[in-house]
C-alpha cells in the first residue's frame, strides 16, 4: 500500500487581476503578487491555485477575499493531518501614468497651461 502524501506546496496561485506571475516562496511559505495601479484589493478571488498531489486548501479557489493585508491559506495535506499555512499578498504596483499637475517659474507673468493629451506645458 502506498502511504498517504504529506506535502502541503502551494504550486501555482493566480488572480484574473494580477500583473505577472506569483512569487512562490517555498521555504518562506509565502505567494507574493502584484496588480495594477488602482485594483479593488477588497474583494479579489483566486481563479486557479495548484497544491500538492491530492491537497487541499482553505479557504478555496473562487472564494473572495480581502487582501489589504496578507491573507493565510491552509493547505492539508492528503492524508488529512500534515497541514501548513502560507502568507499571500497583494502588493499594488505604481501607477504607470505620470502626470504633471504643476509647473511654475518665478518670473512668469501668468500660470502655465499644461496639456495632457498632447504632453505640452506651456509657460
Amino acid at each position: 500500500m502506498i502511504p498517504d502524501n504529506t506535502e502541503t506546496d502551494i504550486l501555482t496561485f493566480s488572480l484574473p487581476e494580477q500583473a505577472a506571475p506569483a512569487v512562490i516562496d517555498a521555504a518562506a511559505g509565502t505567494v507574493s503578487i502584484d496588480v495594477p495601479a488602482g485594483t479593488d484589493v477588497t474583494g479579489l478571488a483566486p481563479d486557479l491555485i495548484t497544491l500538492s498531489r491530492r491537497a487541499t486548501i482553505a479557504p478555496d479557489t473562487g472564494v473572495v477575499q480581502d487582501f489589504t493585508l496578507p491573507v493565510t491559506y491552509t493547505v492539508t495535506a492528503q492524508d488529512g493531518v500534515t497541514t501548513r499555512d502560507w502568507t499571500v499578498s497583494v502588493n499594488l504596483l505604481p501607477s504607470s501614468i505620470a502626470h504633471i499637475t504643476g509647473f511654475a517659474f518665478a518670473e512668469e507673468a501668468i500660470p502655465a497651461v499644461i496639456d495632457d493629451i498632447n504632453f505640452l506645458v506651456d509657460v
